[in-house]
């Protein structure tokens, strides 16, 4: 019951990825800083964030179904009640110009994949700091 109660008090953050493996992996890395939600599909997302205060979301830019995570931004921006949620990419596109094209593209900020504890949890609590202001 106490776990409970800790966790409900965590900020909500919604992790869009499709890959059980990663999902588990950061919500183990970040158990102690938020309550992690996953969305598998832009559609989830969403609707999770219709339903939920979410804090910030961890955005995965290739996704299986047929819409990634562009288009969630696409979707996101133009909604007021949205758009001003911190979008971290994690990602694997790490090639020359992928971080600019993502940063432009309406990210908050870029973590390619793979990543550390240490640059994950940094840029996290960068963006809920942001976020309690």
């Amino acid at each position: 019951m106490k776990k409970k109660n800790t966790e409900e008090k965590l900020p909500n953050v919604l992790y869009v990825e499709d890959h059980l493996q990663s999902y588990k992996m950061v919500k183990l890395l970040l158990k102690n800083k938020c309550k992690l939600i996953n969305a598998i599909s832009v559609d989830e997302a969403m609707n999770l964030l219709k339903e939920q205060k979410i804090e910030i979301i961890l955005l995965d830019i290739s996704l299986q179904k047929k819409e990634d995570g562009l288009e969630l931004i696409t979707r996101i921006k133009p909604d007021s009640k949205l758009k001003e949620i911190p979008i971290i990419a994690v990602t694997a596109h790490a090639m020359a110009g992928d971080e600019k094209h993502f940063l432009k593209a309406g990210v908050d900020e870029y973590l390619s994949k793979p990543f550390t504890e240490d640059a994950l949890v940094s840029l996290v609590e960068k963006c809920l700091a942001k976020v309690k202001k």
